[in-house]
């Protein structure tokens, strides 16, 4: 696999990475490998070719907002319409675009 770097991010497999930050649940076998498809899926469009914003939401995206419950009440999804505009400037290159997502826990 390629290694991209860009806005110093860069493809790293850690499995403890936020567990110094958050308390989480351990993981059952079944999401645990659900979780393995979605990264495996991922990488596979990576290594052929560059993967498009859309692609990343089909690909990464909605399939963990669905494992992590987003689509369940009593959280509300609105995808890109009324959505502020974000701009990130890092060095020489500007990034604009809209949030796609926002999930409202009410």
């Amino acid at each position: 696999m390629k290694s991209v770097i860009f806005l110093k991010f860069q493809y790293q497999l850690n499995n403890d990475t936020y567990t110094k930050f958050l308390s989480l649940e351990s993981l059952t076998e079944i999401e645990q490998l659900e979780l393995a498809q979605i990264r495996n899926d991922f990488r596979e469009y990576l290594s052929v070719e560059r993967v498009s914003e859309g692609l990343v939401q089909a690909l990464i995206t909605f399939p963990l907002m669905r494992l992590a419950g987003f689509y369940r009440s009593p959280i509300k999804m609105s995808l890109e319409q009324d959505i502020a505009s974000i701009t990130i400037e890092y060095e020489d290159t500007t990034i604009t675009g809209r949030f796609d997502i926002l999930a409202i826990n009410k």
